[in-house]
């Protein structure tokens, strides 16, 4: 069972980057939704919601935000971009899919994002 929302496709391309190997990512991938999960509320209250629906919530965060999560957590470099480019690039697939895509990647030029998994209740 996969505890991310990441799709095989979105996977494969991100690992096909060479950043971190690809059967690595899955974990990282997990390890970042856990922990993001756990402060779903904190980036309700200080960020703005990009795009929500009854799966996912997506919020847009500074661009150095993605440091925070990496010391957080214990993440090298490379584990940190490919989690960074996973986030951003399902982003950009739920833009595509809600016409909303040029939005999207305007905004990630100087911002990044995270998605959440929402959990059940």
């Amino acid at each position: 069972m996969k505890d991310h929302p990441f799709p095989a496709e979105l996977l494969l391309l991100t690992a096909g980057d060479g950043v971190v190997r690809p059967e690595r990512l899955p974990e990282l991938l997990s390890v970042v939704q856990a922990d993001l999960s756990l402060r779903v509320d904190e980036y309700r209250e200080h960020h703005e919601c990009a795009y929500e629906d009854d799966h996912l919530v997506a919020f847009f965060v500074a661009g150095d935000h993605w440091t925070s999560i990496a010391d957080r957590l214990g993440f090298e470099t490379g584990a940190v971009d490919a989690t960074r480019s996973a986030h951003a690039r399902l982003l950009l697939g739920l833009g595509a899919d809600v016409g909303r895509a040029e939005e999207f990647e305007n905004a990630l030029d100087v911002q990044d994002c995270v998605v959440i998994e929402k959990t059940a209740s």
